[in-house]
């Protein structure tokens, strides 16, 4: 066996003991050694990273998980910090096949956790708005996501495993605020319209936002509209997750 095939099977045994045997000359308590690091590396990570979906099974159905991803999956980083990313893209993949135990949400919970991480490593360093007012020049600061789901994955947990999806989609912004501490809110419909828009079109004014969405909401004239999306984005301004778009 050339040294590319002999490090192949070294890593096909590694990932995947079952189904790829020890390959020849190798000392099989260095090869326990070596499978037990590398899954708990792998384990280690993405507990930290999905405490509440982990809290969902017990150990033997974690770990049943987390080895079918190792064993599975083809990571295409190598970087630690990546596999939580890695995971979403597995939950999506034709390789990951749900078993009884795991939930009907688990995409939509494990996209949530992970928010949290994307938030939190986002690099933040932009001007702080003084003062909200219609004619504010708005961006969303690079410490925040924003996202829909079926599912109302904030509220989940050992003691709320819904079975069946929400009536209406869940709108939640995730974000890191000016403590450096983790944050998150549920917004109605127009609130999340409206800081997608500021997230597409950096620059936007809470007056132009009125403008563009009086369209959609009818009953309400333009006025009561800026008022309303003051009212919603004065606390987002406060705690940095909205900032000054600079030209």
């Amino acid at each position: 066996m050339d040294f590319i095939a002999q490090q192949q099977a070294f890593m096909d045994h590694i990932r995947d003991p079952e189904r790829h045997p020890e390959p020849p000359g190798m000392e099989s308590r260095r090869l326990a050694i070596y499978r037990r690091l590398f899954f708990n590396n792998v384990e280690g990570f993405l507990a930290s990273a999905f405490p509440v979906l982990k809290s969902l099974y017990d150990q033997p159905q974690w770990q049943a998980l987390v080895r079918r991803f190792y064993a599975d999956h083809d990571c295409k980083s190598p970087l630690f910090l990546e596999i939580s990313q890695e995971f979403l893209d597995y939950l999506d993949s034709p390789a990951f096949r749900a078993r009884p135990c795991d939930p009907l949400f688990i995409k939509e919970l494990a996209h949530y956790e992970w928010l949290e991480l994307a938030a939190g490593r986002a690099e933040e360093e932009g001007a702080l708005l003084d003062a909200l007012t219609g004619a504010s020049p708005l961006r969303r600061s690079a410490a925040s996501q924003l996202a829909a789901y079926h599912w109302p994955v904030h509220q989940i947990g050992p003691d709320f495993v819904p079975q069946s999806p929400g009536q209406a989609l869940v709108f939640l912004l995730v974000y890191r605020d000016l403590d450096d501490t983790m944050g998150f809110s549920a917004l109605n419909p127009a609130l999340a319209q409206a800081l997608e828009w500021i997230g597409q079109q950096p620059g936007l004014t809470p007056s132009a936002l009125a403008q563009a969405m009086a369209a959609q909401f009818p009953a309400m004239t333009q006025e009561q509209l800026l008022a309303g999306l003051l009212a919603g984005l004065t606390p987002l301004a406060q705690r940095g997750v909205l900032r000054l778009a600079e030209n």
